[in-house]
Order: C-alpha cells, then structure tokens, then sequence
C-alpha cells in the first residue's frame, strides 16, 4: 500500500534566497569556463530555475530569491538543488553537484536573513564545493512576481500540439518561454536552444537548463509531491553544523591530466539514425584513479533523446542516449575497448505504490561492499540490436514494477534509519559493443579474462552511494558472436536469493511469460528490522580491503562423478550414529551451505558431510597448504549461509532484501594442513549443524549491542570466504534465445580468499567455483596434486 501522507500546508511558504557558491568542478574544463546556474524544488513535478552566471568562474553569484509553497508539511518536505553548466549548444547540461535538505533538519526558519553554508555533492557522490543560501517561512501572501502560482499557471504554453518527443509519464525537459507568455508560467513541452538532451548522470534523471527568464515545470504525471529522486542522505555527524563535509567513497580525483579527447562523430543506437553524437577516449589513469566508473563520465557525457514506442505497449519509456566511445587497455595487455553506444534511464511501466522499506540488519552490514556484479553470457540472438535493445527496455520497465525498490533511492531520516525510498527515479540500461572479441576469445585463458570486469556498469561503486545514484544498473553488450547480460546492484537492498530471483523474472518477462510466479514478499516484520541506527561517519564509507591488489581469478570446475568420490572419501572415516541409519538423504537447499540429513528409522536425524561441505573442505585444506603460513597461525574459512529457513518463524522463499549471515570455522594452520580432509570436514559440518534460530538471534543481539559493517577482506593472510551458491537457478536466464553458456561476475568485493559458487556450467550436478587468490598462491594451487585430482579448468 501507498503510504498516507497528510494534506499540503495551505499557510506556508518556503522563502529562498540563492546567494553563490565557491569552489565548484569546472565540468566544461575542456572547452572553457564554467557557466552554472541552478534548478530546484520542493516538488519535483513543479522545479524553478536561477539565470546562469556567465562570469566564467567556478564561484558564481546569483543573489536572486523566490518564494515556494510548501506542498507538503514542513517535516515531510525537501529542498532539492542541482547545479548544471549552461551550454549555448544543441546539446546536455552537465550536472555539477546537488544537495538536499529536509526542512525538518534546519533551524531558525523564522530569520530568512541568515546566510547558511552547505556541502555539495558530486555525481559520482563526493563532496566538492559550497552553496550559500537565505532560507526561511513566510506566511502565505497574495501572488506577486517573486510567487511562483503553480495552480493557475499555463500547463503548456508550446504552440506546437504534436511535440515531437514523448516522455515516460510525462517527464519533460525545460522550455525555453515564448516572449508573450509570463515568465513565472509552467510548462510541459517546449523546443529551444538548450533542449539538446538531459546530462546521463547518475544523480537526476531530469537536468533542466537555465530559460531566460525563469519558469517551473511541470510534469502532469500523477506523481505523489516528494516522491522524485532523493538526494544523499547524511552521516550522524552532518546536520549538526551546516559546513560539514559528506562521506567521500574511496577514490581518486579526476584533473587535467586524466582529461578526454572530445571529438564530434556520427552515432547509432540499433536502427535509430541519429545525426550527431559524441566521442571520448577514457585514458587508462582514470580508470585508476577513479573508485566508480560514473565518476569517470560526470564531466563529459552528452546525450541525445528518443522515445522507445514499442508496439502494443501502452506506455513510453524515457531514454536518454550518451555516446561515449571508450578504449582502454587491459592489465594483460589484451585490447578490451568496450565502446558505449548508449546509456537511458528506465523506469517501471506502472507507477509504485509500495511504502518506503526500512534497511534491515543483513541489508546494512553491506552498506561499505561494491555493488554486486553478476552477468550471463549468449550466443548472438535472432533479433538485430534495432529490434532487441527496445526489447529489452520494455521488459526491464516491466520487471521493475513487480520490484520497485530496485528503482529507488536511499534515504537517512532524522534518526538515523535507513530506507530505500520506491519513488520510481529509474535504473540505468547501457548498450556497449565489444565486437572484437569472440566467446572463444573470453572463455579458452585459463584465468577469467579481464574484458569480463568491463561488461558490468558501476565497477567498485559502494553500496551506501545508493543515496544519490541508481540502485540498479544493466548493461548489455555485443559480442563478435555472442552478447552478455550484465547486472549491478546495492548489495544494502539484494542478496543473491533476491538478484537471481529479479534476473530470472527478467528473462521470462522478456521471453514472453505473462504470469509471474515468484513475486517478491517486501514484509519488513522480522527481528531482522531494528530499532538500533548503524551510525557512520566519514571515514567508515569505503571497504575494507585494497581492490588494487595484484590477483589471479580462475574458476574451477568439480563434476558430479568427481564430487561423489571427494564426498565418498571425506565421509570414508566420519562415523555417523546411529549405526541403522536409513541411507535416504533429504537435501535441505540452504544458500551456500547444503546440509545433507540421513533419517533414522525412529524418526532421529543425523548428518553427514555434504557434497559442498566436502568440497570446502577441499578448498580450505589446498588453499591454506598453498599460502605457506607458519603452522601456529590461524586460518578461518567464512561461509555465507541463507537463514530464510533456519529463522524461527521462517522467512518467505522470495523474502526480499538480504538474509544472509556468515558462519565462521576457525583452526590452527597446522591442523588444517595436516589433519586428513574429513577433520576439515567434520569441523565445518559441525558448524553448519549448530547455526540453527537460536545463533542467528544471538548474532542479531551481538550487532544490535555494536552495530557496524561486515568487514569484507583478508587482513589476516588467513581467511578464505565462500560466497553465492550452486543452488542459484543461473542458467535458467533464457530471455527468449536459448540458456546461457556461461555465468561471469564482475571486480565486485574481489580479495585474496574470495570464491564464490556457480552452478557447473556443464550441469549433470557439476560446480563450478570462482577462486580468486594471490598470484603466488594461485601457481601453487595449480601444482596440488590432491586439489587437481578432483578440480579441471572451465573451457
């Protein structure tokens, strides 16, 4: 159900003065100075512009008030701002930084002569400058020309009654007024000089551009007033003061000397014919010094519009087209350019009534990871890029109604809590080509190639960024024989249960189903929901291991005839009690752990040691032998575990969000190496068996009395950390062409000890594992006779 807001304040208005800023990015670097102006609002269907300080400087003066009705009460309503560059040119505004307020937050709103100074944050989310502002209530007055009347005012004063671009559900551009009009007037649709296409940024899915003079826009959408993009939420330590500095995400900065070579060409989006586009050489330094690759495109993407009209479809989807054309070299001196042909904006075809969802504690401990990164590999479809890219726009906007978080934002209240916010602000669609290489070319190395981390959209981006940027992004790009489907997401908001549950919906959607079956249950009413804040402060926001370590990444594959005789040998001197055990197994199908029961003919249970127990056992023995480690030094092997069905009461089969907690095995390196595989076994089997309701309530009080972040990583030298499962349906993606041949993830959360579980790419009940090690360690691996009695090289 929609949440009930209260009726729109009908005696307040918002007094604003914009007085300057300092210190901004000079985002137009390449070509000149910098000319920003300002676009904001209380309601994002209704937004006012400031003119453009043509001054050339990146510390403008505006020094221009407005006056605001407030559209909902003072504690639920925002103040957004948005700083964007003026281009005199048929092409997009980019986006200079935001910030957002809650009035709630501010103090003194009865003196609108205080002069108040706010950080601003970047697209790519860090901070970088000041905003000076005037802000305080007035009692409503009659209008005038400072007040902005949005009821009475000209919905579409365009001449033009066939505009000739369609928005999704009603989202439009700015206009630029016809002179007869009045200045303070509202408009839908327009055709001007700066309406040559929104900045593909990751912070708005609307830039508007500076008309002189100064209208608000109105979009006739339906839209609930408050419920637009949200901006960042704070930091425990930000509202106290008004010139505190944001959390800054770990990364670089981009200068002059990671610029862009810009250059016009001709582009192409499928069969769209498109007169004009933009090029860009992404040097390999940025890509270094820059934590998420949006960052790396803020001061340099221009787009164009169109409108995917499909047939049948009742709906339109705005799509806003970059061309960036990026080559880049890979660390193994393989070409992998992967050119971007387009980026859009997609959202749900049906608008969401879905109440914010509070972040849980599963959800929160993921606040400092990456995005996960999860992507399937085709063999080339039937369908031309003309005709499937559309396609699968229209099928994302349709998956996403049936999971409207995916769409929103982060949000931070005044206590501290965490929501994702379902106000339909969109996801991201890419569409790359890297026509160059071939499947053969990427599946034959025997290490994964390095081409795979370029076909997933929001390399090492945080997961708490889901604040100011989309929590979901798809990037599909076009192979010389195949195509690959890769899919980023907040791992806060998704486990793996969740995503492969959103990418297998996806594909049927895509495919054709029209009745979906595993719809996601949003209930938040488990003690998964706290009452305790996870408080963070600057510096926390950032993970905790360096992903610039040197690694080798191989995936290993384990068929079932070789996991029955590793299963067979690690239980050869496990006695298990009873001895009239029934030899009936019931596999219960946990997330990462499979825990195989033999049932007594009384009706008593006992275990044995599982298929992938056994087969952790293998990795743990082998892989610690190979880290050379003094014998005193304790090894850990983590294994994530899905306590949907070990909660009492259980957790929903499709409960959304993330249910996961880690089970930790700890020995001394002497044991682990020395002892035979069933000791290994026997010590995580014992584990596995013990985490029942009672230890996941008792890890949930352990972090309510210490609320922090899962702490990713291999500080130590001696952990290993067992992630995804086998048991996810991966292969079961076909969007309308076939099964994949290959399930690929990305750089995400990539350490030292990091593996994670696939489904064996060959089926019959194989497994393939991704193991991720020091490239010392990894040769050494390679020479184990015990490990390459079982394991083989996915081809």
């Amino acid at each position: 159900m929609a949440s009930s807001r209260p009726p729109p304040s009908k005696s307040v208005d918002l007094d604003l003065t914009i007085l300057s800023a300092k210190h901004l990015k000079n985002v137009n670097w390449k070509n000149g100075d910098l000319k920003p102006y300002v676009v904001f609002w209380l309601d994002p269907d209704r937004r006012l512009a400031t003119k453009s300080d043509d001054s050339g400087n990146t510390s403008p003066i505006w020094n221009e008030r407005f006056t605001l009705p407030l559209p909902l009460p003072l504690q639920d309503s925002s103040l957004t701002l948005e700083i964007f560059h003026s281009k005199p040119s048929d092409t997009p505004k980019p986006l200079v930084a935001t910030l957002r307020l809650p009035l709630k937050d501010l103090h003194d709103l009865h003196d609108s002569t205080q002069i108040r100074k706010f950080p601003l944050i970047r697209p790519s989310g860090r901070p970088h400058g000041k905003i000076h502002l005037k802000i305080g209530l007035l009692g409503r007055s009659p209008p005038s020309p400072q007040t902005f009347d949005y009821a009475n005012s000209n919905p579409n004063p365009n001449p033009n009654p066939n505009p000739s671009f369609v928005y999704y559900r009603g989202y439009s551009p700015s206009p630029s007024p016809s002179p007869s009009h009045s200045p303070y007037t509202s408009y839908t649709s327009y055709t001007d000089s700066y309406s040559g296409g929104y900045y593909p940024g990751y912070y708005s899915g609307a830039p508007y551009p500076p008309p002189p003079p100064r209208p608000f826009f109105e979009r006739n959408s339906g839209y609930v007033a408050g419920a637009g993009p949200s901006g960042p939420s704070a930091p425990v330590d930000y509202s106290s003061s008004y010139d505190q500095t944001l959390p800054r995400p770990k990364g670089g900065k981009l200068g002059l000397g990671t610029g862009l070579a810009v250059g016009a060409v001709a582009g192409a989006l499928g069969g769209l014919a498109l007169e004009e586009g933009l090029k860009y050489e992404e040097h390999r330094i940025a890509e270094r010094v820059e934590s998420d690759a949006a960052s790396a495109r803020d001061d340099y993407g221009d787009g164009l519009y169109h409108d995917y009209n499909t047939p049948n479809q009742p709906f339109h989807i705005f799509v806003i087209l970059s061309y960036i054309n990026s080559k880049t070299k890979m660390e193994n001196n393989a070409s992998s350019a992967v050119t971007i042909l387009s980026k859009c904006t997609v959202f749900p075809d049906q608008k969401s009534t879905l109440e914010d969802l509070k972040l849980s504690i599963s959800d929160l401990n993921m606040l400092c990871c990456h995005y996960i990164q999860k992507g399937v590999l085709f063999t080339t479809p039937s369908l031309p890029s003309q005709t499937l890219i559309p396609h699968l726009i229209t099928s994302l906007s349709k998956t996403l109604s049936i999971f409207p978080p995916f769409s929103g934002r982060f949000v931070t209240d005044s206590n501290g809590y965490i929501y994702v916010t379902c106000n339909d602000a969109g996801v991201d669609f890419i569409h790359a080509t890297a026509t160059h290489f071939s499947i053969t070319d990427l599946l034959s190395p025997l290490d994964v190639h390095q081409a795979f981390k370029k076909f997933f959209p929001f390399h090492h981006k945080i997961n708490y960024t889901a604040h100011f940027s989309p929590i979901l992004a798809v990037q599909v790009t076009y192979l010389a024989d195949g195509i690959f489907i890769g899919v980023a997401v907040s791992h806060a908001v998704t486990d793996g249960t969740t995503l492969w549950n959103f990418f297998n919906t996806f594909a049927d959607i895509s495919k054709g189903v029209t009745r979906v079956t595993r719809i996601p249950d949003f209930r938040r009413e488990s003690i998964l929901i706290s009452k305790v804040a996870l408080r963070l402060l600057e510096g926390d926001i950032k993970v905790t291991f360096n992903p610039d370590d040197p690694l080798r990444e191989r995936i290993f594959s384990f068929s079932r005839e070789a996991i029955q005789k590793l299963k067979a040998r690690v239980n050869q001197n496990h006695h298990i009690s009873p001895e009239n055990a029934d030899v009936a197994e019931l596999i219960s199908k946990m997330n990462n752990d499979v825990q195989l029961k033999t049932v007594t003919r009384d009706g008593s249970e006992t275990s044995e040691i599982s298929s992938f127990q056994s087969l952790c056992a293998l990795m743990w023995r082998c892989v610690t032998r190979a880290r050379k480690l003094d014998d005193s030094k304790t090894t850990t092997f983590r294994m994530a575990v899905n306590i949907r069905n070990r909660l009492q009461p259980k957790l929903s089969e499709y409960y959304f969000g993330n249910a996961i907690q880690s089970i930790a095995t700890c020995a001394k390196v002497y044991d682990v190496s020395n002892n035979d595989i069933t000791w290994c076994g026997e010590q995580l089997n014992k584990n596995v068996r013990a985490y029942d309701s009672g230890v996941v309530r008792r890890v949930i009080e352990n972090w309510e009395r210490e609320p922090k972040c899962f702490e990713l990583g291999n500080n130590d030298g001696g952990i290993l950390q067992m992630g995804s499962s086998h048991r996810f349906p991966m292969y079961d993606n076909d969007f309308g062409w076939g099964r994949p041949i290959a399930v690929r993830s990305g750089g995400a959360n990539k350490f030292d000890g990091k593996m994670s579980a696939f489904p064996g790419r060959k089926g019959g009940g194989s497994i393939d594992v991704e193991v991720v090690l020091a490239p010392e360690t990894m040769a050494l691996l390679e020479t184990d006779s015990e490990f390459m009695l079982y394991a083989t090289s996915q081809q």
